[in-house]
């Protein structure tokens, strides 16, 4: 099975939001990577949880270690804001505001290169900034 699939069982579930565990990596020998691993990517919850305040506040709120209902985000007309800095945390409190639950899946079925991400900025996006 791949992460997809693996998500993608556990929204039948009457489940609104799929989110998985990260293991962050680095090309260099950074002391913070240790702390994103242990501490902001690591998994608060695990199996189906409802999605209250204080659950969504101890939820890292990158898209990429999450599988969305697309039914929400279109019957609510859900987007990243263009332009902006830090657009995911716009995307995660509107998305989240239509949400009754999540399924938190305690796998490490994302790889997070800290340096490769830390490197770019939003200037540097096609697009962006202009």
């Amino acid at each position: 099975e791949d992460t997809y699939e693996k998500a993608l069982a556990k929204m039948k579930n009457d489940v609104d939001l799929v989110i998985w565990a990260v293991n962050v990596v680095s090309d260099d020998d950074l002391s913070y990577t240790e702390w994103f691993q242990d501490r902001y990517f690591k998994l608060k919850f695990q199996g189906k949880v409802e999605l209250t305040n204080d659950v969504k506040f101890k939820t890292d709120v990158v898209p990429w270690n999450k599988l969305y209902r697309a039914s929400i985000i279109s019957d609510n007309n859900i987007t990243f804001p263009a332009g902006r800095l830090y657009e995911d945390n716009a995307f995660w409190w509107k998305y989240t505001s239509f949400c009754k639950n999540a399924y938190y899946l305690d796998e490490k079925l994302h790889y997070y290169n800290n340096h490769v991400y830390r490197s770019r900025d939003i200037q540097s996006i096609d697009g962006c900034g202009k």
